[in-house]
């Protein structure tokens, strides 16, 4: 008797691990992208991140206890692009406008090194850039898929 309860308690407990690694997988999320437009634009030449226009920005949405985020970016060309991951928060609205800074903000290329820790209630966003990647490897983005995954702290 004392044998069969080892053996369920051992049964349970193996089924707790399995269920608990389920639980912890990250959920996914993709957008295409496609930046072969003539007269798309990817801000001011020389000015690296910190002048975008909205076509290069792809905005993901956080579900509540998602506390980070790893990003890779697949372009048909099957090359690294660069890419920086960003959270923005609004510090002045007025006349229309708005003023903010960068809450999370983690520079990559092709992929991010490990998972971007990011804040609750302000969207992700990911901004694509033509140029080089910070390791001079070049970055000319075409078309492709941007792949998020979010992280749940286990």
């Amino acid at each position: 008797m004392r044998a069969r309860a080892v053996v369920i308690a051992a049964a349970v407990t193996c089924f707790a691990s399995v269920a608990s690694v389920e639980a912890a997988a990250p959920r996914r999320a993709m957008l295409p992208y496609d930046l072969q437009d003539v007269n798309h634009h990817f801000g001011v030449p020389g000015a690296g991140f910190g002048a975008w226009n909205t076509e290069d920005s792809y905005e993901f949405s956080l579900k509540k206890g998602e506390t980070s985020v790893s990003v890779m970016v697949l372009d048909d060309r099957e090359a690294p692009v660069a890419g920086v991951v960003v959270q923005w928060t609004t510090d002045l609205e007025a006349g229309g406008a708005s003023v903010g800074h960068a809450v999370t903000y983690q520079k990559f290329c092709e992929k991010t090194d490990a998972p971007v820790p990011v804040v609750p209630d302000a969207p992700v966003e990911i901004l694509l850039k033509k140029g080089t990647c910070e390791d001079g490897t070049p970055s000319v983005p075409t078309s492709g898929d941007i792949v998020v995954d979010f992280h749940r702290k286990t």
